[in-house]
């Protein structure tokens, strides 16, 4: 699995994120979930970022829920517009 870029996370990318970011966050905070949503982009199985997504999601629950779902949604409207159907699991 490829390690996640956090550079180019630079703003959050969700609708779920950038409600949350138009309140005051700590920089902590605004790093975590942006990880948090880089990751739900693209998984890592790396032991470390694994850690840190836990604590994340044991953390904030609701919107690790929230940005998974809508990671998901837009994944598979993108595979829909080309064709894919996404496997069912």
């Amino acid at each position: 699995m490829n390690a996640i870029d956090m550079t180019a996370a630079s703003a959050p990318q969700t609708d779920t994120l950038r409600r949350i970011f138009a309140s005051p966050l700590s920089s902590a905070a605004m790093a975590d979930y942006l990880f948090l949503e880089a990751w739900e982009r693209e998984p890592s199985d790396r032991p470390g970022v694994a850690l840190r997504i836990g604590q994340i999601r044991r953390a904030n629950p609701a919107l690790a829920d929230a940005v998974r779902s809508e990671v998901g949604r837009d994944r598979a409207q993108r595979l829909a517009r080309i064709g894919v159907q996404p496997a069912k699991g």
